[in-house]
């Protein structure tokens, strides 16, 4: 059992004292913490600013499969190579957390050998296996053509909880056959943003947060 604990800085100010604020919870920790100690066994594995002991908690030390993916030449066929497979806040640097209120960018590396029809869809899982929903470029603005591909789909900032989630990725020659699938291919792990102390620290239910159009008619 792992367990993430931060001195917490507003509470000790000026009175000459520590407090030790010991949760779960990652966005209290992002936002009452400056520095974080993460336990494993009982041991400490880490000791240092709390966005890293935040990062280090929910991914380890390696980011393999976990945000970023490298493939090897088994993912080489005759009408395509896959390269890499990405994810991350927009603007933001791998190694960083994914935080929920902020943009979330897939970037996928590919390249193509022929002149055929190619299209790209995905499925989201979370973490229990359960389908989120699935999606494609429905107006061909990311084309994939002959030669090197790298394609970018950005989510609006507030739209997952956070969570565990994993994508499966889909191949389509010619809008009809599916030539390549493969079900967890990437996984990524969003944590909730920092946010004003005062406001509620706890997760909603569900996985996303769509966000509708409101009025007031009268």
């Amino acid at each position: 059992q792992k367990k993430c604990l931060g001195k917490m800085g507003d509470i000790s100010k000026g009175e000459g004292r520590t407090v030790l604020f010991v949760s779960h919870n990652m966005s209290s920790v992002k936002s009452f913490c400056k520095r974080g100690i993460v336990l494993e066994n009982g041991k400490i594995v880490f000791n240092g600013i709390a966005d890293k002991a935040v990062q280090k908690y929910l991914i380890g030390d390696g980011l393999e499969n976990i945000n970023l993916k490298f493939f090897d030449e088994k993912y080489k066929f005759n009408d395509f190579k896959l390269n890499s497979f990405s994810i991350k806040n927009k603007n933001k640097i791998f190694g960083e957390s994914i935080v929920e209120n902020q943009e979330i960018e897939l970037i996928i590396d590919i390249n193509i050998f022929n002149n055929g029809q190619y299209d790209t869809t995905f499925h989201i899982y979370n973490e229990f296996g359960e389908a989120m929903f699935s999606f494609y470029d429905t107006n061909n603005e990311a084309k994939l053509t002959f030669g090197n591909n790298k394609i970018s789909c950005v989510f609006p900032s507030d739209f997952f909880q956070s969570g565990m989630f994993t994508l499966s990725f889909f191949l389509v020659k010619d809008k009809r056959t599916a030539i390549f699938m493969e079900r967890d291919i990437l996984s990524f792990n969003v944590v909730d943003g920092q946010r004003e102390l005062g406001v509620y620290m706890g997760r909603e239910p569900g996985y996303i947060r769509p966000q509708f159009k409101w009025q007031k008619l009268l």
